[in-house]
């Protein structure tokens, strides 16, 4: 999968400021799913020293694939990204990103740590840009829907068990989407969101345990979702049952199987 990076050098540079008005970008939010639980029983300095060694993977991809980190809450990053594959760059910025926390998990396991699974939310669309100063920013930034709904993913996909979700509008801007590993996830209630939203799961870049799993599961859970949407709930909690076999901790197989048995199967 190729995108646009800038060097590594460059990517020490600073980025230059958005330019006020409205323009279309795609909006990356990510963070560590219960960072509160690992912390729990740790020190402010070894809090300090995970927050460190997560942003020290989180940070360097997006700078190096041209994104602009915006915000910084705690663990929470929000990144902008711009140009005619932003999309693209977004992906697989996050996907980078991934990897390197498989990485470190490998580490902290070998060290007896829990490991740290970062959730990841994507949406493309027009935003308007707010240029730093304004009413005392001191930085640029980025109101719209793709915001919200990025934002929203990235909390869906700790419930979901996913490691990136996208959203209908950033999936079909994706130069290639048969060059990912994805699958739908259906139409989705956001909170937030009066109308359900389609949603895309990316699993590039997880462990390789995982992603053999996921692979084996993918036919399956696609009889699943087409079952579901015949309204065959008997039929489409037979196939989430085995997708549960196979991923025991899929939580969208289990949310699918949970709302065919409200259904009386």
């Amino acid at each position: 999968m190729q995108f646009s990076r800038r060097s590594l050098k460059d990517a020490e540079k600073p980025l230059p400021p958005a330019e006020p008005g409205e323009r279309r970008v795609a909006v990356l939010f990510l963070a560590l799913t219960d960072s509160m639980g690992v912390c729990q029983g740790l020190s402010l300095s070894e809090r300090a020293a995970l927050l460190e060694s997560w942003l020290a993977r989180a940070c360097p991809p997006i700078l190096r694939a041209g994104g602009r980190i915006e915000s910084l809450a705690g663990e929470t990053i929000k990144a902008i990204f711009e140009g005619p594959e932003c999309t693209d760059t977004a992906v697989g910025a996050g996907i980078e990103v991934q990897s390197s926390m498989v990485a470190l998990n490998e580490e902290r396991k070998a060290q007896g740590k829990e490991a740290l699974e970062p959730r990841f939310g994507i949406d493309t669309g027009p935003c308007l840009m707010l240029p730093p100063g304004l009413a005392g920013l001191g930085a640029s930034l980025s109101l719209g829907p793709p915001v919200d709904l990025a934002f929203r993913l990235m909390q869906a996909a700790k419930s979901f068990v996913s490691p990136l979700l996208l959203g209908e509008e950033a999936f079909k801007t994706l130069a290639a989407p048969a060059d990912y590993k994805y699958r739908f996830l259906g139409k989705v209630k956001i909170e937030g969101k009066e109308a359900p939203v389609s949603v895309f799961e990316i699993f590039d870049g997880v462990s390789p345990e995982l992603f053999e799993r996921k692979q084996r599961a993918g036919s399956l859970f696609e009889q699943g979702m087409l079952a579901y949407y015949q309204k065959d709930f008997g039929g489409a909690s037979y196939f989430f049952k085995l997708v549960l076999e196979i991923l025991p901790e899929d939580g969208a197989a289990a949310f699918y199987l949970d709302n065919c048995s409200r259904q009386g199967h």
